[in-house]
């Protein structure tokens, strides 16, 4: 019986981790999600300058930016698309080994402006 309890308690440990720390040990984890956050400071521009250049990079960067824009809100300095990154790899193992495959990342993407500095988020990534 204490061998029993003794591996439950060992196991329950390896199972249970916090929302927050990394994933395999190299992607940062925030509430569950692996999350990547980068603050830039935009020293040339105001709040309304940054939020014009935020758009139109989305609008060359996703296809449609009706499609992609999930929210905005101008006075509130934020932005948030969904959007899908598509690239193609290879097959590393297995019997298809160097076959080319098409990885579709799923992902979402907010911005933050206050006080002449952005704060970009990425989260929500999956992959299908």
């Amino acid at each position: 019986m204490k061998i029993l309890f003794l591996s439950f308690f060992l196991l329950f440990q390896y199972f249970v981790k916090g929302q927050d720390g990394l994933l395999l040990g190299i992607l940062p984890m925030e509430k569950g999600f692996v999350t990547y956050t980068k603050i830039i400071s935009v020293d040339s521009a105001n709040k309304i300058q940054i939020f014009g250049i935020i758009k139109d990079w989305a609008v060359s960067g996703y296809g449609s930016q009706k499609a992609a824009l999930e929210s905005e809100d101008k006075e509130a300095g934020y932005l948030a698309y969904k959007g899908i990154l598509s690239f193609t790899d290879t097959m590393r193992g297995g019997i298809y080994t160097n076959k080319p495959v098409r990885i579709d990342e799923n992902h979402t993407l907010k911005f933050y402006i206050k006080d002449n500095k952005v704060k970009i988020v990425i989260t929500d990534f999956f992959s299908y």
